[in-house]
């Protein structure tokens, strides 16, 4: 699209002791983009260095508790629910929260104050990291109303929160918490669900089947449920631990599950309990050249609770069903995603962010 100047706007403007009132309008509008190339030019490199540093793509080389590059779990779930006023969603770091005002958790309030307002809070009841976002009738008593959730990190340290409508990819409401300060909450592991005191909401759809009934502030919890997906070129071994830290606590962390795609010199895959840990939790599959030198392959990874709460992890490429598949004896709190490469060898890693359910 076109830009166009006022001439008021063009004879205001003054670069180099040079008066721009002074040439025609097509020369003045000329002169005013030569003026801004040098402006252009750096706002470029900073959106290539934010692309450089941004967490959605990095090299790993090497193995080893200091090789390992982490980030936090992105989070991006769905539902639907049938309420009069005042639903809550919390993700929080344990199936339960302390009291009414835990801090140690962000809450989403959709259609409170009489399904009127919504607006996402650090803690129950906390502060308030968005203002109140109107929105009326949001919630429905008759009917149910589906929305979606997502939480990932960004390249500036910041943690974004966002709630959406379902089939909207525009979220109504977002807020922004720093990482890694003493503002930040653990790893988030469970939902919760809840709606407000004397009301009663019905949830269901919740990440594709789960369903709730609840009734006033009393949250019920369920496991988060874990699923991403990632490219990945390499020659052999593409390490992908998840973890409750952003960190390898020790040179062989055993409080980790590591999918290995393509070890063995690209030639076998599996999950195991810890770094190269001996305890397998899926078995060890044949998968030759499933890795690429000069190609991205795209793989996904899931770690989800059945219907009897147990958590199931899972891997397979994408646009196919899972090649590993396993469950886990110990359970973690999971929160970050960490990635290596086995020996000196390297490996380009592109991840997904957390995306909307349309």
């Amino acid at each position: 699209t076109p830009l166009h100047f006022s001439k008021k706007y063009i004879s205001s403007i003054h670069t180099s002791g040079v008066s721009y009132s002074s040439v025609d309008s097509n020369q003045q509008v000329m002169m005013v983009f030569k003026a801004c190339l040098p402006f252009l030019a750096i706002i470029i490199g900073w959106v290539q260095q934010a692309e450089a540093h941004g967490g959605d793509s990095l090299t790993v080389k090497g193995y080893g508790k200091n090789k390992y590059k982490f980030m936090q779990l992105p989070i991006s779930f769905q539902f639907e629910v049938q309420a009069e006023t005042g639903v809550h969603v919390v993700l929080a770091p344990k199936n339960h929260v302390t009291g009414k005002n835990d801090p140690n958790c962000y809450e989403f309030v959709i259609g409170g104050w009489d399904n009127s307002l919504s607006v996402i809070k650090r803690g129950l009841q906390g502060s308030e990291i968005t203002q109140r976002i109107p929105t009326p009738d949001i919630l429905s008593k008759d009917d149910f109303r589906g929305f979606w959730i997502t939480a990932g990190p960004t390249h500036t340290s910041e943690l974004v929160l966002r709630a959406g409508r379902a089939g909207e990819e525009e979220p109504f409401m977002t807020a922004f918490a720093l990482v890694g300060n003493n503002d930040n909450i653990d790893p988030v592991g469970y939902l919760g669900f809840a709606t407000w005191i004397d009301h009663t909401a019905q949830f269901r759809h919740i990440s594709g089947g789960r369903s709730m009934a609840v009734r006033g502030y009393n949250f019920r919890f369920l496991r988060f449920p874990i699923s991403f997906h990632f490219k990945a070129m390499g020659e052999t071994s593409v390490h992908v631990a998840l973890s409750p830290f952003n960190y390898m606590q020790e040179e062989r962390d055993t409080d980790v599950y590591e999918f290995v795609f393509g070890g063995y010199s690209n030639s076998k895959s599996v999950i195991t309990q810890g770094m190269e840990g001996k305890q397998y939790i899926s078995d060890q599959k044949e998968t030759p050249n499933i890795l690429s030198p000069t190609a991205f392959r795209g793989f996904w990874i899931t770690a989800e609770a059945n219907a009897q709460d147990v958590l199931v992890l899972s891997a397979g490429k994408d646009g196919e069903g899972p090649f590993m598949t396993g469950i886990p004896t110990k359970h973690l709190h999971l929160g970050h995603i960490g990635f290596a490469c086995w020996g000196d060898h390297t490996a380009h890693i592109r991840l997904q962010a957390a995306q909307p359910f349309l």
